[in-house]
């Protein structure tokens, strides 16, 4: 018979016995198995029994992702990490969610000193702290393999950042850097943005950390703008950071007359009216890349909308997605940024749910969505329109003139407009029917994100 193929080893504590601390059992002649969650037993013995299995198992893997949620704590992690210590095999290795802490984490950096194959490290959520934050720098100034580090939600603050800055200054072969979910802070950002001046091929994930602040997305801002690769830092992820008008008035003075920027994902933050404000004067004048911005979550409210329409207006050649939701849009906002549509050319997909957004501007809504040839999805669910109003709304879709929005697809397509219902996982109504009668079909497709949208064909 041939070699039986390695599983992973089972759950719970290893016994103590005589035969578990040998290596000459009948245990050895049956298939290795990885260790599963539970603690290991701290005994000298089994340590090495186990380290063997270890190494002798990762020795067949290029890539392992059999540890994620398995919780093997610091003890767990210490027995793989001593067994990845001289393997040459692994190139990825996933320990998200194992509840590490810096213990584990030392252990990992002592592994990393030495092993010379491992690309790609995820350790995120595993409430490691600044011990482990440092424990990692000090590893990364030897280790020069490793490319891809995912810390996502743990418990670094602007410590540890201050750390990973000074070694991203000489160690340029870590690629992509994901810090989300932390607490870094506006000193840690800092410390981050002026390691660009030295090695601006990073592209570093800052997202959600809730207090960076308007001082830290100016350091980040000011860097991105000196030293930014547009390879590289195209897409501007700052969702959840406490950013307010001054932070706005930075991320605005980076955009302007700027193509580096492809993508700005700033949902969740306090940008407010004034903020947009700064941003849609800085992309009316010069040049600009965006394909997408999302401004969900940032109460701009119907002076905003209008602040924004202007830029709809204009067209930006290369604007194709916008996100406006959960912003309290009233009905002078929605009919801003409807007349602003009347002209745009370019722009293909509009998020506009979750507002405040009533029957009062359905009739400009409506003539907009029977003229304007470019927009291929207008997302208007929970909203608050009457039965009137959605049967005008639907009677415009019938109107309007099918056209080559898509360039994928085979056939000249219609706006699909979703003006929803009370339920996001069932937003439909019956009033596209009710609108065109016997000819009119009420059916269910999907964007390129997937997102779910009603339709209407003739």
């Amino acid at each position: 018979m041939g070699k039986k193929k390695d599983k992973v080893p089972a759950p719970g504590k290893f016994p103590k016995t005589k035969k578990v601390g040998g290596g000459n059992n009948k245990m050895g002649k049956k298939k290795d198995k990885v260790p599963a969650p539970g603690k290991f037993p701290k005994t000298k013995k089994v340590e090495k029994e186990h380290k063997g299995k270890w190494t002798n198992w990762l020795k067949t893997k290029a890539t392992f992702d059999l540890l994620p949620g398995k919780m093997l704590e610091w003890d767990g992690v210490m027995v793989v990490s001593k067994a990845l210590e001289k393997n040459n095999c692994i190139t990825s290795i996933d320990f998200s969610h194992n509840n590490m802490r810096d213990d584990g984490m030392k252990y990992l950096s002592q592994a990393l000193r030495t092993n010379t194959c491992i690309r790609t490290l995820n350790i995120s959520c595993n409430q490691i702290g600044d011990g482990g934050g440092l424990a990692l720098s000090s590893a990364l100034l030897v280790n020069r393999s490793l490319t891809d580090i995912n810390l996502l939600g743990n418990q670094l603050t602007c410590t540890s950042a201050q750390s990973l800055g000074s070694v991203l200054k000489v160690n340029h072969e870590v690629v992509r850097l994901n810090l989300s979910w932390n607490k870094i802070g506006h000193r840690g950002a800092r410390s981050l943005a002026q390691a660009m001046s030295k090695n601006n091929c990073c592209l570093m994930n800052l997202a959600g950390q809730g207090s960076m602040g308007d001082e830290g997305i100016a350091e980040i801002c000011d860097a991105w703008a000196k030293w930014g690769n547009k390879d590289i830092h195209a897409n501007l992820q700052l969702w959840h950071n406490d950013i307010g008008k001054v932070g706005a008035a930075a991320i605005a003075g980076l955009l302007q007359d700027r193509e580096l920027v492809v993508e700005l994902n700033i949902p969740w933050n306090s940008i407010g009216s004034d903020g947009l404000a700064k941003i849609s004067a800085a992309l009316l004048v010069g040049k600009t890349a965006l394909k997408f911005v999302n401004l969900a979550h940032n109460i701009i409210a119907d002076t905003g909308a209008a602040e924004f329409a202007k830029v709809l207006e204009q067209s930006p050649p290369t604007l194709e997605r916008v996100n406006l939701s959960n912003n309290d849009i009233g009905d002078a906002g929605a009919e801003a940024i409807a007349k602003g549509l009347l002209k745009n050319t370019t722009l293909k997909h509009l998020d506009l749910s979750h507002n405040k957004i009533t029957a009062a501007s359905a009739p400009v809504l409506a003539e907009m969505i029977a003229t304007n040839k470019a927009m291929i999805t207008l997302q208007l669910q929970r909203n608050s329109f009457s039965d009137d109003a959605k049967t005008l709304l639907s009677e415009a879709m019938r109107r309007s003139e099918p056209t080559q929005r898509d360039p994928r697809a085979q056939v000249p397509t219609q706006l699909r407009v979703n003006y929803g219902a009370t339920d996001d996982e069932n937003p439909y109504t019956d009033y596209i029917q009710k609108a065109g009668g016997g000819g009119i079909i009420a059916g269910t497709v999907r964007d390129d994100e997937g997102s779910r949208k009603g339709s209407v064909k003739s």
